[in-house]
């Protein structure tokens, strides 16, 4: 019943939404009928947010009122302005279009129906993020205020991006179903709008009415590519099951685990540290390199799971810029502030939902309204840039009551001393410099390696016409090449062949080698536009050919000399996208192939500054930078590669048979493997299905903490008679990942201290008086309080925190084996009163 009644009020969140993406979304095949749930709940959650901060109740009803206001209003004021037309065009595109519209509500619900099926063997809301997430979504379903308060340090509200879980408590209200139902639901609604947004996005690639097929299988190939495949690190274990490099599966108890948790920790960062006895140690770091499939899987309602479909929804945006016949900048300003409202909503939700997605999605939207101008034959620069900055300024001001709370958590107190100057050091705190080998790359093919083989395809596809002339003429003859040239090639690619063997055997350091590499690389250099020079050949066509060779050799030799193999290749793709995207051969490409060389352009200048720098945080790594972006990557990488399949699999029967086959043997290969993960990684995470749980998210806690459970519930049910009953109370603190923090997370009310390390010390870095108070409350309710016997610091330090109730149940009582005595579990009862009590587990609490 109540996956019925979230569906009946989804599909209504999706047709109420639906004209507004039909006008927004006037040059997509789809209208925006792909894109109108995420862009509903976008609408919906935004308003009740905003009403809140100016006053407004957050429950069901003031939830209720504003979402019908906003969305009667804004159809009504729709249908009243186009007099009638509104009404008929959507009549008449829902009868011509009716089977394009039950797809993609087919689609949604298979996907929203598969992870309803696998993640039913393990709904349990335990493990990773879960529980802070849990505990963010309860404080704000439960606050009056916002920002809503920290359950895991009373007295303080959240310093996080907390729109996932406002999403999820606005879809709370307006259902009426259980938190412990809601955290699974939404999570597999977040799923099929990705699925059915990434085939919307891919289906509205291909152009012209005759390509409907096409369309349609770009559709489903991008959404198996986004939603479904994993990368080939799954068959690199099942060929070598073995090896388990770099104790991937250390603190797992079964191995096969590995098949669903590994692959997305490829990249590890080797480098030298100096430890506390000043003796130089190898150290090896993770890095997370998650992608759909695998989060998911998972099942943490982490910010960057739900800003998946927002970002397509970003991309959506642009494609139908990039396909309007119309200059945006020229419309009427009517017109353009309204893209500008609508864009603007999203670039600042994108920044609530998930800072780091913020760069890309404004960097494609304000490349497609380039495109627009630059189709034109002139660019007006002052007032595209105009545009942008106004663009980027209502963005952050629709989300002002966010901004001036929040507190960034990223960068580092200490800088180097060169950079210690005013705009120099701020750079220095927030970034800083990979001064260790980069991403290899067969782990960057482990990763992205299905995908690189689409694009490259297509990149070949659209080159062959600039080398359709024939190989470079007259043939390069050794006596054309001067002694200088061959000297100097010579000379540099030994150098730098010698360099890395050097680096590697750690007889230079790094700066050295990197100074002995841009010697290495000038030297080479000078030598390929010799024999560039000597091989080119009269004629602008095949001189073309010769630069871009020199230029791509020259881009791979900058990627050795730099002390990555895979900075060189993402240059070239950087260069060869753009050039294609902008100075493609007339006619120009479709807006479909200028659109998928855009995506490849963004992730390689993405992929690109990963490998020379990365964002400071307390790891003190690439980590966290590789994670938030790669997520990003991913969705770029595999829309692009679907269309690049798609567009190569039509050009092959041009191809020669052998050749033709050779292609389609290893495209299917590729598909196949990476295919793998979602199979093997399900039966591994589900313990080979091992039992149905259904929807429940608690029903773990209810099994093995039965009494803890009862009383939480009877907080739950105190609370729901009188909300003033809610108040701070005092749990056993614990480690992170732990089963610690049960209480405040389950039952909504806040703790002294939840998880200390890497979540509240990460969320109070920019204060350094706050990290000192998150380790001391960590002292506190993780033993002292319940281990001292001095009865008036019990009582004295309980008030000062204002924690009105003490929780004893099982995690408190194992504290014995700490050696706390059941005396002082019990001495509360001498300065407070018994509330609770029964079956082992005592709420106390001051009169």
């Amino acid at each position: 019943m109540e996956t019925l009644i979230w569906l009946l009020l989804v599909e209504g969140l999706w047709l109420v939404a639906f004209p507004i993406t039909f006008l927004l979304f006037r040059w997509l095949p789809d209208r925006g009928f792909a894109f109108s749930l995420i862009s509903g709940l976008l609408l919906g959650a935004y308003a009740v947010w905003l009403g809140v901060n100016f006053g407004l109740p957050f429950n069901p009803l003031t939830t209720w009122l504003v979402s019908l206001a906003v969305f009667v209003g804004l159809n009504g004021w729709l249908f009243w302005r186009r007099k009638g037309a509104l009404r008929r065009q959507l009549w008449a595109y829902c009868r011509s279009r009716w089977r394009l519209m039950l797809l993609e509500q087919t689609v949604f619900l298979l996907f929203f129906f598969l992870l309803f099926i696998v993640r039913g063997y393990l709904p349990e809301i335990r493990g990773i993020e879960k529980f802070a997430n849990y505990a963010f979504y309860n404080g704000v379903l439960h606050s009056t205020t916002l920002p809503p308060p920290d359950l895991w340090f009373s007295g303080f509200t959240v310093n996080y991006y907390y729109f996932t879980h406002f999403m999820m408590a606005y879809l709370t209200h307006l259902t009426g179903v259980a938190p412990y139902f809601v955290y699974n639901l939404f999570l597999y609604t977040i799923y099929a709008m990705l699925a059915v947004g990434s085939f919307g996005l891919g289906y509205s690639m291909i152009s012209g009415r005759r390509a409907k097929k096409v369309a349609l299988v770009l559709g489903l190939l991008a959404t198996l590519f986004v939603c479904l495949v994993g990368n080939l690190d799954t068959m690199r274990q099942l060929a070598r099951p073995g090896e388990r490099d770099l104790g991937l599966c250390s603190g797992v108890a079964d191995n096969s685990q590995c098949f669903w948790w590994s692959p997305t920790r490829v990249i590890y960062d080797v480098r030298p540290v100096i430890n506390a006895q000043g003796v130089e140690e190898i150290l090896a770091t993770e890095t997370i390199n998650e992608f759909p499939a695998f989060s998911f899987l998972l099942g943490d309602v982490h910010p960057h799971l739900v800003a998946y479909p927002f970002l397509v929804l970003g991309l959506a945006l642009a494609l139908n810029l990039w396909r309007s016949p119309r200059i945006l900048l020229d419309q009427p300003a009517k017109v353009k502030m309204t893209y500008l409202g609508f864009i603007a909503l999203l670039l600042g939700g994108t920044y609530f939902l998930n800072t780091w997605n913020y760069p890309t999605a404004f960097l494609i939207i304000a490349t497609a309204l380039l495109w627009q101008e630059w189709c034109k034959g002139r660019i007006y620069w002052r007032r595209l840039a105009l545009y942008l900055v106004g663009l980027v300024g209502v963005s952050l001001t629709l989300y002002a009551p966010f901004l001036l709370t929040f507190r960034p958590f990223s960068g580092q107190p200490d800088i180097p001393p060169a950079l210690d100057y005013p705009l120099l050091s701020a750079i220095g705190r927030n970034v800083g410099l990979v001064t260790w080998d980069r991403t290899p790359l067969g782990q960057h093919f482990l990763i992205f390696g299905l995908f690189d083989f689409g694009l490259i395809s297509l990149l070949v596809i659209l080159l062959r016409p600039y080398f359709k002339s024939g190989p470079l003429n007259p043939p390069l003859q050794r006596r054309r090449l001067s002694r200088l040239a061959l000297y100097l090639l010579a000379t540099g690619l030994l150098a730098l062949v010698g360099n890395q063997l050097l680096f590697n055997l750690r007889l230079v350091n790094l700066l050295l080698s990197l100074s002995l590499g841009l010697l290495a690389l000038g030297l080479s250099g000078g030598g390929v536009f010799l024999v560039a020079h000597a091989a080119m050949p009269v004629g602008y066509q095949r001189a073309k050919q010769a630069i871009l060779l020199s230029g791509w050799i020259g881009l791979t030799l900058v990627g050795f000399a730099l002390k990555t193999e895979t900075l060189g290749l993402l240059l070239i793709t950087l260069t060869t996208c753009g050039l294609l995207i902008f100075y493609g051969r007339p006619p120009r490409q479709t807006s479909g192939t200028t659109f998928c060389l855009l995506l490849t352009f963004y992730a390689a200048f993405i992929l690109l500054p990963l490998e020379l720098f990365y964002l400071r945080d307390m790891f003190e790594s690439r980590g966290n930078s590789i994670f938030k972006y790669y997520v990003q990557i991913w969705v770029l990488l595999s829309l692009a590669a679907a269309y690049g399949i798609v567009q190569v699999a039509l050009a092959a029967r041009r191809f020669k048979p052998g050749y033709r086959v050779l292609w389609l043997v290893e495209a299917l290969l590729l598909i196949a493997f990476s295919l793998f993960y979602p199979v093997i990684g399900s039966m591994a995470r589900t313990y080979l299905f091992a039992e149905y749980q259904g929807l429940n998210g608690e029903l773990w806690l209810q099994r093995e903490y039965p009494a803890d459970y009862a009383a939480i519930l009877w907080l739950r049910q105190q609370a729901e008679r009188d909300p003033a009953f809610r108040a701070p109370i005092l749990e056993v603190a614990g480690a992170y990942f732990s089963e610690a923090a049960r209480v405040s997370t389950f039952s909504g009310f806040p703790t002294l201290m939840g998880w200390a390390d890497v979540h509240e010390k990460i969320w109070r870095i920019y204060d350094p008086l706050l990290e000192i108070e998150v380790a001391h409350r960590f002292d506190l309710a993780h033993s002292y309080l319940y281990s001292t016997d001095d009865l008036a610091e019990t009582e004295r330090i309980l008030k000062s925190y204002n924690i009105k109730y003490v929780f004893v149940g099982a995690l408190e009582r194992s504290l014995k084996g700490e050696g706390v005595t059941e005396t002082q579990l019990h001495k509360f009862a001498k300065f407070m009163r018994v509330v609770y009590d029964k079956d082992n587990v005592q709420i106390y609490a001051f009169p």
